[in-house]
């Protein structure tokens, strides 16, 4: 047996940290170059750092070697989440990564977990809104105006420029297992699939300029439950408040509210339609290529965040000018179609 001499060195896999600590839908759209980097790279070792809120989208992903959570601390204006920050910085260096992609192009990620954390390769997309400076990276892609692109593309650029990969694949990758399949049958509270057809209302949007009024929600719901009495309705979201001001109005409505992300992404895989405003629950709802009615604000590029489903419908306009008869008719289309293909079957 040769013996390996003390001298020689002894290649190890490289190590790669990927910044996407922010929102739900932007995990979402990024989650596909974990899975594009372990093909072109198979022995890498990859750590994602991540928000508390969009953990749950990677903690299942084989893909994905290591998680690191940490939380802006610009939103949560915390003494102990800016200490945090040094903490992380800390566990960065003794890491030693080889690459540092930040996928959010951020001056402050990019300066705090990249350059302080001393990571021997920096690459982000430089004079993106977010990051206008070269000092801190080693490898800069221009941005180059990509807003007309899709975001999921983007990523896979930058991902691909800084592994000398070139990946074509950019389709969300959200992995779920059997623990969160019997987590949705517990939910409905059923030993087997859902035996009746369903639909997704997210009433609930991350920000006003997002928000569609609940009123015209509740019209809507009323309008599904005279006109398509076979369809179950789950109202689904994080808001508890809204969600309940539609259930106490909708009685057989079903509340899906602060559910695992995951589960809420089989469970749109199983819905017959989608109705969501932008944002986290309408990304998950086109990554899990069901029909989807979206309401997409006209301030939001959509080329570079609306949705990729060809089951996708979206109504891009000023969100207070959206009416409900444009909802209607888009529902009538599809339902009445679903409701021929169930019959014929």
């Amino acid at each position: 047996m040769k013996m390996i001499k003390t001298s020689e060195k002894v290649r190890r896999p490289i190590k790669i940290i990927l910044i996407r600590n922010d929102c739900i839908g932007d995990m979402v759209i990024s989650s596909g170059v974990f899975r594009e980097i372990k093909k072109k790279h198979p022995d890498s070792k990859i750590t994602v750092l991540c928000s508390s809120i969009n953990k749950e989208l990677i903690e299942k992903n084989k893909n994905v070697d290591g998680i690191i959570v940490c939380n802006p601390f610009w939103r949560e204006k915390t003494i102990a989440s800016f200490n945090n920050y040094f903490k992380i910085i800390k566990r960065i260096k003794k890491e030693k990564f080889d690459i540092g992609i930040d996928l959010r192009s951020s001056y402050m990620t990019l300066f705090f977990f990249l350059y302080l954390g001393r990571i021997k390769k920096r690459v982000a997309y430089y004079d993106h809104p977010f990051n206008k400076s070269k000092r801190f990276l080693t490898d800069a892609l221009p941005y180059k105006n990509n807003i007309t692109i899709h975001a999921s593309i983007n990523d896979l650029n930058l991902v691909n420029f800084a592994l000398n990969m070139d990946n074509k694949d950019n389709w969300p990758d959200i992995v779920t297992d059997k623990e969160d399949v019997n987590n949705l049958k517990a939910f409905v509270n059923q030993d087997s699939n859902m035996l009746k057809p369903f639909i997704c209302i997210v009433p609930d949007a991350s920000s006003e300029r997002k928000q569609w009024s609940l009123n015209k929600f509740n019209n809507i719901i009323k309008y599904i439950r005279g006109g398509y009495p076979e369809y179950d309705i789950f109202l689904v979201g994080s808001n508890a408040k809204k969600i309940n001001y539609l259930w106490k109005r909708n009685r057989g409505a079903i509340r899906c509210i602060n559910q695992s992300l995951r589960m809420v992404y089989l469970l749109f895989k199983r819905s017959n339609l989608i109705i969501a405003p932008d944002g986290g629950p309408m990304h998950l709802a086109w990554a899990a290529k069901t029909k989807l009615i979206a309401l997409i604000p006209k301030y939001l590029s959509l080329e570079h965040m609306g949705p990729l489903n060809k089951n996708s419908h979206v109504i891009y306009s000023e969100i207070s000018e959206i009416k409900t008869d444009e909802i209607k008719k888009l529902i009538d289309n599809i339902l009445i179609r679903d409701r021929q293909e169930i019959l014929s079957n």
